[in-house]
C-alpha cells in the first residue's frame, strides 16, 4: 500500500527527471527500477486527443485491481459521459499546463461498499518534444479485492470528490482558484 511519503517521492522524483533533461521529461526517461515500491501502482496514459486517451501502461497492482482497464483500450470509456468529460479536462490540464494533477476518487461498488483511490498524474512527452503523456500512480486498498471479479464486486459508480493541482515549475491552469 502507498503511504503518503511515496506519492511525494514520485513527484520528487519527477523533479529531477525534470531538472535533469531542462524541461518536462520524456516518458522514456521513465525507470521503474527507481521507485520500485511505487511502480506496480504505475501507469501512463496517452493523450492523442482530448477523448481518446489509451492506456499505455499498467502496473501490476492496478492491472489486476481494475480489470476493466486494459493496455492499449482507451482509459476513458471505463466512465459515463459526465465522468469521461471530468477525467478528459484533468488530463488536458496535466498536459497543457505542466502540472500536477492529485484526485481522490471514490468507487461504490455493487454490494455497497466504497472504496477511496487517490491518483496523481504529472506530465511528460513523447520523444518529439510534445506534451501527450501523463504517468503517475493509483493508491488501491487492499490488494486482495479485485473489482469485477464477482457480481458483488462490479463498479457501480467511480465519482472524484477532490481534486487539486500542484504546481511542479510551470504554474497552475487558469480554472484553479488561488487562495
Amino acid at each position: 500500500m502507498l503511504l503518503e511519503q511515496d506519492f511525494q517521492g514520485f513527484i520528487d522524483y519527477w523533479r529531477r527527471l525534470d531538472q535533469s533533461v531542462g524541461g518536462v521529461p520524456s516518458k522514456s526517461a521513465i525507470q521503474l527500477k527507481d521507485f520500485p515500491k511505487a511502480a506496480p501502482y504505475f501507469y501512463l496514459l496517452e493523450r492523442r486527443e482530448h477523448f481518446d486517451v489509451p492506456v499505455r501502461l499498467l502496473g501490476t497492482i492496478i492491472d489486476s485491481f481494475l480489470p476493466t482497464v486494459n493496455q492499449g483500450n482507451n482509459f476513458l470509456e471505463v466512465y459515463e459521459e459526465d465522468q469521461r468529460q471530468f477525467y478528459a479536462d484533468v488530463i488536458g490540464d496535466v498536459c497543457d499546463y505542466r502540472c500536477c494533477a492529485d484526485i481522490l476518487r471514490v468507487i461504490t461498488l455493487a454490494n455497497g461498499s466504497q472504496i477511496e483511490i487517490r491518483s496523481i498524474g504529472l506530465p511528460f512527452t513523447n520523444e518529439e518534444g510534445e506534451l501527450c503523456f501523463v504517468g503517475g500512480i493509483v493508491q488501491t486498498p487492499d490488494q486482495d479485492q479485485l473489482l469485477g471479479l464477482s457480481e458483488q464486486l462490479q463498479r457501480v459508480t467511480s465519482e472524484p470528490r477532490l481534486i487539486s493541482y500542484i504546481d511542479v515549475g510551470y504554474g497552475l491552469p487558469p480554472s484553479v482558484r488561488r487562495i
